[in-house]
């Protein structure tokens, strides 16, 4: 995927081995004891040791006045390799937490930039380095209006409009729950249902179960690429993963946000997330063990009907946009290669 999307704005492209260290959040003798992914972990070690080398070449090739990393395993062997030859590393991560490569890399790093405030680091040793730069969000979800958002909806009732956003791959508890009590939700709410690919033929099959006279108020969408931001605009309140990216796009059009964290994702960083934005009053969280349809009605119910508390969810969210997020890294990045 990255390769296609780089040589549209002609960037040289090189691939390199690598690999991830898998880990459950079980107790030791459990993990000591699941022989199948000890066996990958002992693989990925050699391809991450062979990665090291690849990038050392590279950059040695290249001959970079700075190395910019952004998470994930496949940047701990290019950033140890840009540490080992003293070129300068900034590193950016998108989470309340910085990533195990992130926290690896810090050490070395000129500087760190976050998509949450330092107050979300203070732990950690190297915090003199956070630079708090936000994460980028793109330009077209921002440019929209009132006439282009309804048009491209077009809802006939006058409900509260729920966005209700499960992912590119489709989280299956969210829509589950969408899908058991779609017909209690589309009473009360119209709803702009982002299913990702595992979730729009079920989605497809409740639209068609709904009474013809709710079946307006349901919405749902495999993908929203150019309509994201419309779906956004329209927006009473937002029910989402804690993901960064999620997180920032909500942000920027400062939404009331119901976060459901998963409680597999890599690091617990969707937790973290969203402990985070609740601790500072932006947004509500429900645990996923615990979701119901009408539990998530009451959720949203409580929101809608109190309008202090609604717009003071609103206005604490929006504080963790910053407009200018892009400019503030580049410049990062430009000044440690200076």
């Amino acid at each position: 995927m990255e390769r296609k999307l780089i040589s549209n704005y002609g960037i040289d492209y090189v691939a390199i081995s690598t690999g991830k260290f898998r880990r459950y959040r079980r107790k030791w003798h459990q993990e000591l004891r699941d022989i199948k992914t000890n066996k990958k972990n002992a693989a990925d070690l050699f391809r991450f040791g062979k990665g090291y080398f690849q990038a050392k070449k590279i950059l040695k090739k290249f001959k970079p006045d700075v190395v910019f990393t952004k998470g994930g395993y496949v940047s701990l062997p290019v950033g140890l390799a840009a540490s080992s030859l003293n070129i300068p590393l900034v590193i950016h991560d998108s989470d309340s937490v910085l990533g195990v490569a992130s926290k690896m890399l810090a050490s070395s790093a000129k500087a760190i930039a976050t998509g949450f405030p330092a107050e979300a680091f203070s732990e950690l040793p190297e915090k003199n380095k956070i630079v708090f730069t936000g994460n980028p969000v793109r330009k077209e979800l921002l440019s929209t209006n009132i006439k282009k958002a309804n048009n491209e909806f077009d809802f006939k009732a006058k409900k509260p409009i729920i966005f209700v956003f499960a992912g590119s791959q489709g989280a299956e508890s969210i829509n589950d729950i969408i899908f058991s009590g779609i017909e209690i939700i589309t009473s009360k709410y119209n709803i702009i249902h982002h299913t990702g690919t595992q979730g729009i033929e079920r989605a497809r099959i409740a639209l068609d179960r709904l009474p013809d006279n709710l079946k307006d108020s349901y919405r749902p969408y495999e993908f929203l690429h150019g309509e994201m931001g419309d779906a956004l605009f329209l927006t009473d309140v937002a029910v989402i993963r804690p993901s960064a990216s999620s997180i920032a796009e909500v942000a920027a059009h400062s939404k009331s946000t119901i976060l459901i964290p998963s409680p597999h994702s890599a690091n617990n960083h969707q937790q973290k997330n969203a402990e985070f934005l609740v601790k500072m009053g932006a947004a509500r969280i429900i645990d996923q063990e615990k979701l119901t349809p009408i539990g998530l009605c009451s959720e949203i119910d409580k929101i809608l009907s109190n309008k202090d508390a609604k717009k003071y969810l609103q206005k604490s969210i929006h504080e963790f946009w910053i407009p200018d997020s892009a400019t503030r890294i580049a410049k990062l990045i430009i000044g440690a290669g200076k």
